[in-house]
């Protein structure tokens, strides 16, 4: 489900106002965030499957890793911050390409 930030809030990362960004199901949907439609949905056809949002965090002692919207690590990565937000967009990349989106 697709939505825009009302208002400053965190989902798998700090959103800011304005920020769309996708929501795997509607119980997500926080009240910071409104639904947003898609211009496939408009014309009556299918929207995109959702991707999964991934952010890079902090391990401790300059090393950072990579975790999921719902705030669980994901793998073994560990490395530097740069390299973390690369691991991050690399795997929602990879997760938009599998699922057809259309920015992918």
């Amino acid at each position: 489900m697709r939505v825009k930030a009302k208002a400053m809030g965190f989902y798998g990362c700090l959103r800011e106002v304005g920020d769309v960004f996708d929501i795997t199901s509607e119980e997500e949907l926080g009240g910071w965030m409104e639904p947003v439609k898609a211009e496939k949905e408009k014309a009556g056809q299918q929207p995109a499957p959702a991707v999964a949002a991934f952010a890079a965090y902090h391990v401790g002692a300059g090393k950072w890793g990579v975790k999921d919207a719902a705030g669980e690590r994901v793998g073994e990565f560990v490395g530097t911050k740069e390299e973390a937000i690369a691991e991050a967009e690399r795997l929602i990349a990879e997760q938009e390409k599998a699922a057809g989106h259309p920015d992918a």
